[in-house]
């Protein structure tokens, strides 16, 4: 009889520990799980992709701010987004950009903080990076051998027709764009292709040299190939 009782003893006591086991168990594992243990290893921060920031500014010559600077993020030749200056765009860092800033008032573009004088600038980034257009004056000094390329669009009697897209050309990538009368800051003596369009009621016929194809080329060397008119019907 003694021993019968020692053995029902024995076994309530070892289910107490198996229930008192999985007890713990579970709390540890719905802890782990559900509480802020667990956020650091399935949490929204870790699983998060960082995405790198281009911030694009415009400044005069004695590094003033200049605010309404045009400007065009484009990628593969497809405009991705355009803002005025200071503006910012997130960019994928697998990714070749292409930067361009537009002329506005009295101020006409004059070359990068890093350097470059092409208004239309590559850039890849994989972090937070800032870039800064720097303009001059319009009618000040330009650069040493550099000079002003104008585009002109009339009609058949002569009149300034404005507003026409016009676009300046390198090697086969866009230098810069705007509408017409044109103005374009390039290096003097080398060759580059304009393209004027049609729009509305106005359609391209000729240039003033004769070329009846809407891109002519240019090798900037003289005044004739510096002033350019194109004729429209």
């Amino acid at each position: 009889m003694q021993n019968l009782k020692i053995a029902k003893l024995g076994f309530v006591l070892s289910v107490l520990a198996l229930v008192s086991s999985l007890a713990v168990y579970g709390g540890i594992s719905s802890g782990y799980i559900g509480s802020t243990q667990a956020s650091p290893v399935v949490g929204a921060s870790v699983l998060s992709t960082f995405v790198p920031r281009l911030t694009i500014n415009a400044v005069d010559s004695n590094g003033n701010d200049l605010n309404g600077m045009y400007v065009t993020l484009s990628q593969n030749g497809t405009l991705i987004h355009s803002n005025f200056t200071p503006t910012s765009f997130k960019l994928n860092s697998s990714l070749v950009y292409t930067v361009t800033v537009a002329d506005y008032g009295g101020y006409t573009f004059d070359h990068w903080s890093n350097g470059s004088t092409v208004r239309t600038t590559t850039i890849t980034i994989s972090s937070n990076a800032v870039l800064t257009a720097i303009y001059r004056k319009v009618g000040s000094a330009l650069p040493q051998g550099e000079s002003i390329l104008t585009v002109a669009t009339v009609d058949s009697s002569g009149k300034v027709l404005s507003g026409l897209y016009t676009s300046l050309w390198q090697n086969g990538t866009l230098i810069s764009s705007t509408d017409s009368p044109a103005r374009f800051l390039v290096y003097t003596g080398a060759t580059y292709q304009v393209i004027v369009t049609s729009y509305g009621n106005y359609t391209f016929d000729h240039w003033s040299n004769g070329s009846t194809d809407p891109m002519i080329t240019t090798n900037t060397s003289s005044m004739a190939d510096l002033n350019l008119v194109a004729i429209y019907n």
